[in-house]
């Protein structure tokens, strides 16, 4: 479950857009159905959100998220995420002691076990961070590409919404997913992510635009 969020938190694409490329190296275009419905989605609309996405990436802030994830089967959890972002740093301290980002050109990735003690695994280092980030641009904006887009976007305000429009195993973003960002620091202030086996939420609760060196500073158990 840490690691599952953690994968949330970090709000990087590579991750879900190597896992769809696997898919369709192995499985082909069999697997893609189209969904019924319209699949227009302006241009406009695609650069508004891959412009706050990179402000986002690329922006000096910390954000509190209230974090809520519902399950199809009942289950709940309720907990609290906090994101400081200086690049090239940026720390992500989540639920069930996960934490994770890059310090300069390291990777943080740890989490509680079952003894309740911090552990992190090694930090190989990451690409420069401004590549890191134009490679998730680029991968968010090839959803939106081609004759068979992945997924329809519709844009509201400082919001965007994502809607599925192929039928895909383990699509990055679910069936539907809502993205939403504060309109002076870039931060993000709204995320959904809706699955069949359960939806994720998170709702900035603070937001803040000036980063200070304890909100960068790993906790004492992990080193």
């Amino acid at each position: 479950m840490a690691g599952a969020v953690a994968g949330l938190l970090v709000g990087t694409l590579l991750a879900g857009a190597l896992a769809a490329r696997d898919v369709a190296a192995s499985h082909g275009d069999r697997d893609r159905v189209a969904v019924a419905g319209p699949i227009s989605t302006r241009r406009a609309d695609v650069d508004a959100f891959t412009r706050a996405w990179q402000r986002s990436r690329t922006g000096t802030w910390v954000v509190r998220l209230a974090f809520t994830r519902r399950t199809a089967a009942g289950g709940r959890i309720d907990d609290e995420i906090r994101i400081a972002q200086r690049p090239p740093d940026r720390l992500i301290v989540g639920p069930l002691g996960a934490v994770a980002g890059r310090i300069g050109d390291r990777t943080v990735n740890c989490g509680t076990g079952a003894t309740g003690a911090l552990r992190c695994a090694g930090d190989p280092p990451v690409l420069p961070y401004a590549d890191e980030a134009a490679h998730e641009v680029a991968t968010l904006r090839s959803y939106f590409a081609g004759h068979s887009p992945l997924y329809a976007l519709e844009h509201d305000g400082d919001c965007f919404t994502l809607r599925l429009r192929q039928r895909y195993p383990s699509p990055p973003y679910g069936d539907r997913a809502r993205f939403c960002f504060d309109r002076a620091t870039g931060a993000p202030t709204r995320r959904e992510v809706h699955r069949p086996e359960g939806t994720d939420v998170q709702r900035a609760v603070e937001v803040r635009g000036e980063v200070s060196v304890d909100d960068l500073r790993l906790p004492v158990a992990a080193g």
